[in-house]
C-alpha cells in the first residue's frame, strides 16, 4: 500500500504540474457559463416548417394559416417562392391548390419528414370539407414520472460529461506515459520494486479523480444539489478509470502525442455512438451499453431529469466487469512491453 501512495503522490504531482487538473477546472468553468448564460432553455420546434404559397381561388389557406402566428412564412407568388427556397436551404416549399397540394423538398427531407408534413395539410383540407372529426387523446408516461421537464441547455449537460470527462481520462494517462518515456523515468520504474499493478493503479486513480473533480465543478455549477451525486460521482469514477486503463494500453504502442492524436480521434468517434439511440429516444442493445459513455450519456439524464437512477446497479455492474477485463490485458502487456523491455 506505501508503494501506491509513494506512485500515487508521484503522478498526481507530475499531473498539477502538468496542468491537467487546471485545465480540467478550466473546463468545468466554462462548460457550465455555456449551460447556464450561453445555450438557450428552450428551442421552439413549434412554428412552421414550411414556406408557402396559396394557389386556391378562395386564398383560405393564407387566411387559416396566418391566423397561426405564420403570416412572414406566406409568400405572393411562385417566382417568390422558388426564389425564397433557393436561399433557405433548410426548410421546403408548399403550394397550396383548391382541391391538392404540391410539396416542393430540398432533398434534405426523409420520407417521414415528408409524410409527416402531407399528413398535417390533409388534415387542414379534411377540416374545409368537414370530413375531419377529432379525439380524445391520452398520453401515458412509459419511463417514470419525471420531477420538472428538461431544458435544452440542461440535456446538452450529459454531452459535454461523457465527451470531455472520458477523453480526457484517456489523453491524459498516454501523455504521462509519453512523458515517463522522454524523460527516462519508465526506466527508473523498471528496476523499482512498485510493480506493475501499483504502476497502472497509480496513474488511473489520478486521471479518475480529475475527472471526478471537473464532474464536480461543471455538474454543481449548473444543477446545484438537485441530483444524487453519489451516483453521480460512481458512474463518472469508473468510466473515467476505464478510460485511463484503455489510454496506458493503446499508449504503449506509441511514443509521442503528435502520432497518438489519430487513436484520440478514433476513440471520440468511439464516444459519440452512444448519441445515436439518444438523439433517436430508444435506450439501444447491449452493443451500445459496453461503450463507456453510454452510461454517462443516459445515467446522467435520468439524473437530472429525475435526481437519481432507478436501475443504478447495471451500469456500475457493466463498467466493474469491463475495468476488469481491460486491467488484467493491460497488466499482461506492460509487462511485457513496457516494463520488462
Amino acid at each position: 500500500m506505501k508503494r501506491f501512495f509513494n506512485s500515487f503522490s508521484m503522478d498526481f504531482l507530475i499531473a498539477f504540474r502538468n496542468k491537467f487538473i487546471l485545465i480540467s477546472i478550466g473546463l468545468a468553468i466554462l462548460y457550465a457559463v455555456l449551460v447556464n448564460w450561453v445555450i438557450p432553455e428552450n428551442i421552439s420546434l413549434e412554428e412552421t416548417s414550411a414556406y408557402f404559397y396559396d394557389n386556391s381561388s378562395s386564398k383560405i389557406f393564407s387566411q387559416i394559416l396566418k391566423n397561426s402566428d405564420n403570416e412572414h412564412y406566406f409568400l405572393n407568388s411562385k417566382e417568390e417562392l422558388y426564389d425564397t427556397l433557393s436561399k433557405e436551404k433548410n426548410q421546403p416549399g408548399i403550394i397550396f391548390e383548391d382541391s391538392n397540394f404540391r410539396i416542393i423538398a430540398q432533398g434534405y427531407e426523409d420520407e417521414k419528414t415528408l409524410n409527416i408534413i402531407a399528413s398535417q395539410i390533409d388534415m387542414i383540407y379534411l377540416n374545409l370539407s368537414d370530413e375531419y372529426i377529432p379525439y380524445e387523446t391520452q398520453t401515458i408516461l412509459i419511463k417514470g414520472d419525471s420531477k420538472n421537464s428538461l431544458p435544452f441547455n440542461k440535456k446538452m449537460i450529459p454531452i459535454l460529461l461523457a465527451t470531455d470527462i472520458i477523453l480526457l481520462g484517456f489523453m491524459f494517462s498516454a501523455v504521462m506515459l509519453f512523458q515517463e518515456k522522454k524523460e527516462g523515468g519508465i526506466y527508473a520504474y523498471r528496476v523499482s520494486s512498485a510493480g506493475t499493478i501499483n504502476y497502472l493503479l497509480s496513474k488511473t486513480f489520478v486521471n479518475s479523480i480529475i475527472g471526478v473533480i471537473f464532474a464536480f465543478i461543471f455538474s454543481f455549477l449548473t444543477l446545484g444539489f438537485t441530483i444524487n451525486y453519489f451516483q453521480f460521482f460512481l458512474i463518472v469514477f469508473l468510466a473515467t478509470l476505464l478510460m485511463s486503463v484503455l489510454g496506458i494500453l493503446i499508449g504503449q504502442f506509441y511514443d509521442s502525442v503528435s502520432n497518438f492524436v489519430y487513436v484520440i480521434m478514433l476513440a471520440a468517434g468511439f464516444i459519440f455512438i452512444p448519441l445515436i439511440p439518444l438523439f433517436s429516444g430508444s435506450q439501444g442493445n447491449i452493443l451500445y451499453k459496453l461503450i463507456p459513455s453510454y452510461y454517462i450519456l443516459f445515467g446522467v439524464e435520468e439524473l437530472i431529469t429525475n435526481g437519481r437512477m432507478q436501475n443504478f446497479l447495471e451500469p456500475v455492474l457493466f463498467l466493474f466487469i469491463e475495468i476488469i477485463i481491460i486491467f488484467l490485458i493491460t497488466i499482461s502487456i506492460t509487462k511485457k512491453i513496457l516494463i520488462k523491455r
